[in-house]
């Protein structure tokens, strides 16, 4: 059984993996949160996909390219989650908010985190 801080820095590590094979680069800086039976991360300077930024300043929608992007990112950490650390996920909520390249990812477990690490 891993340590909280060993089990932090393994979320921290596929996290990164996912946000690199999905997006081209890594997190610049992240912070793991546990409460109860809840990973919470947060992602300072998450620059965003230039593409995208050039199709917002046009005032073209992304919406629906957001939600595939968003949509595949959860599917992969859910599987990695599952498949290296035994971590099974009930829920997933991921957000990043443009003007600050801001992210935040809530991840609700089916048992507490005590179940994963000491």
């Amino acid at each position: 059984m891993l340590s909280l801080s060993e089990l932090r820095q393994e979320i921290m590590r596929i996290n990164n993996q996912v946000n690199t094979e999905h997006y081209g680069y890594g997190v610049k800086s992240q912070k793991v949160y546990f409460v109860n039976d809840e990973i919470i991360l947060i992602m300072a300077h998450n620059k965003r996909i230039t593409a995208l930024e050039v199709l917002d300043k046009q005032g073209h929608s992304t919406a629906e390219v957001h939600h595939v992007l968003l949509s595949n990112f959860k599917k992969r950490l859910v599987a990695l989650l599952d498949q290296e650390l035994g971590i099974k996920v009930s829920f997933i909520s991921k957000d990043y908010d443009s003007p600050t390249e801001t992210a935040t990812t809530v991840i609700r477990l089916h048992d507490p985190i005590s179940t994963f690490a000491v």
